[in-house]
């Protein structure tokens, strides 16, 4: 039981690496791929069987695995938003709409 305990690191080494890319102030894809895999995890090992059928083991291998390939899509989106956030243009002054060719009022 222990080996297959094992494969429960997938997704966590998959979830630090996406830590590593994440930049601050938000930190999406590590909250987006940790997110996705805790509730995979979950919801896969929620009705889970052991005594039910001999090969029920070897979900505990293929779960992780299969948690882990959603994480890292999951980490790929929130790089994304990321960029798509960083990116984005800051809108800080103020345009004079009725004189346009006034300079922007400065606050």
């Amino acid at each position: 039981m222990l080996f297959f305990g094992a494969f429960a690191l997938v997704p966590a080494v998959l979830v630090f690496c996406v830590g590593l890319i994440s930049k601050p102030p938000f930190y999406f894809p590590v909250v987006i791929s940790t997110l996705v895999a805790l509730t995979m995890l979950a919801y896969w090992h929620n009705d889970n069987d052991l005594a039910a059928d001999a090969q029920a083991a070897l979900s505990l291998i293929f779960i992780p695995i299969y948690a882990s390939g959603l994480a890292l899509i999951g980490g790929l989106i929130g790089l994304g938003l990321q960029v798509l956030f960083r990116t984005s243009p800051k809108k800080t002054e103020q345009v004079d709409t009725d004189n346009p060719g006034n300079p922007p009022l400065k606050l």
